[in-house]
């Protein structure tokens, strides 16, 4: 566990593990608390990351993967031609990172994100946390986890807002965690565009792969379809100082694996309605 005493240092918390952005000023490390709408907690951070501020006159082109144009160097990593650049070492649970001030200002923000999945993932791994992020929106119902993934338009924030009486984790980025067998659902900071999500964790009860319909209905199936279609929601399990490589697909499908065979998996085809509830109560009671 890292300790810092430096009054910059903002601790993030996601799931049991918690970062630390040491940031150029006090006033970023409130804006980070404001972006995250979480304070900084008091836990010392597993693992501490250095961010500067680079300033600049050009104007970048701003990919929607920093993943796709991570290159790997002794030196360290470079994403979209420098946009970011930095370095980790795990042994020593420290780093530094070089973000274009572009970077920073909304909505772009929402890219930079991509950087702490990756720093989650450091985390991860030095702390042998059993965990991975999922694009999804999470929700929990009478003390029980449901995890709805879905691609970019299935409806994981309308699911969200159709479940607005319940506990919303989130509508953009869940946490899976296991002990032994056992599945986890986790909120976390990261933004998506549903405003009431709310911090907490429960035993994950069902995986629901969204779909529009003109009825409510959960479908069956297969194992090796609900591994596929999972395995794309899945954020590359990768730390900040790797690159995707043959391994990060196969990373991903076994976790898709081993999860679809501790929960069970179903197709939700649903209206604009908060009716869907009454098909998954009735199914999973």
């Amino acid at each position: 566990m890292m300790v810092s005493d430096n009054t910059n240092v903002y601790s993030l918390k996601i799931g049991d593990v918690v970062i630390g952005i040491e940031c150029p000023s006090c006033d970023y490390m409130k804006s980070m608390e404001e972006y995250f709408d979480t304070k900084s907690v008091s836990k010392n951070p597993d693992i501490l990351i250095k961010m500067n501020i680079v300033l600049h006159q050009d104007k970048p082109k701003i990919p929607d993967s920093l993943y796709l144009t991570k290159e790997i160097s002794p030196e360290g990593f470079s994403m979209a031609g420098d946009l970011v650049k930095g370095y980790f070492e795990p042994l020593e649970r420290k780093g530094e990172i070089w973000v274009k001030n572009i970077l920073t200002k909304a909505p772009i923000t929402r890219i930079f994100e991509q950087i702490l999945y990756q720093a989650f993932y450091s985390a991860r791994n030095v702390c042998n946390y059993d965990a991975f992020l999922i694009h999804s929106s999470g929700v929990i119902k009478n003390n029980a986890g449901y995890l709805f993934v879905g691609t970019y338009d299935a409806g994981k924030t309308t699911v969200a807002n159709l479940s607005a009486d319940y506990h919303v984790l989130n509508d953009e980025i869940c946490l899976v965690s296991f002990i032994g067998e056992n599945a986890y659902l986790h909120s976390t900071p990261f933004n998506g565009l549903y405003m009431g999500k709310r911090e907490g964790s429960t035993p994950l009860k069902a995986v629901l792969f969204l779909k529009h319909g003109k009825a409510h209905k959960l479908l069956e199936l297969s194992r090796t379809e609900a591994v596929i279609t999972l395995t794309r929601e899945i954020v590359p399990p990768i730390g900040i100082e790797e690159g995707l490589s043959h391994d990060t697909k196969d990373s991903m499908l076994k976790l898709a694996d081993r999860l679809s065979r501790n929960v069970p998996f179903r197709l939700m085809e649903f209206k604009q309605d908060p009716g869907f509830w009454d098909v998954i109560d009735s199914e999973f009671k």
